[in-house]
């Protein structure tokens, strides 16, 4: 890739993102301590949901190989 064209595709998403990113700790700045709470649960259920389906393709790979061919 030429280094012009990774400078304006950085600059351009510098120029989109750190806004976004200001303006969000702006207004969420004082309700971190409730904002990683509940980034907290959510990371239990999505480990719960990963091993589940982690289980349930084992289960299901399983099954695939004993079925007689």
């Amino acid at each position: 890739m030429p280094l012009w064209k990774f400078l304006l595709a950085d600059a351009i998403s510098a120029a989109i993102t750190v806004p976004i990113v200001v303006t969000l700790g702006f207004y969420f700045g004082e309700h971190l301590d409730d904002i990683r709470r509940i980034i907290h649960q959510v990371q239990w259920v999505i480990a719960g949901v990963v091993a589940l389906a982690a289980l349930g393709w084992l289960i299901w790979r399983r099954r695939r190989k004993d079925r007689p061919a």
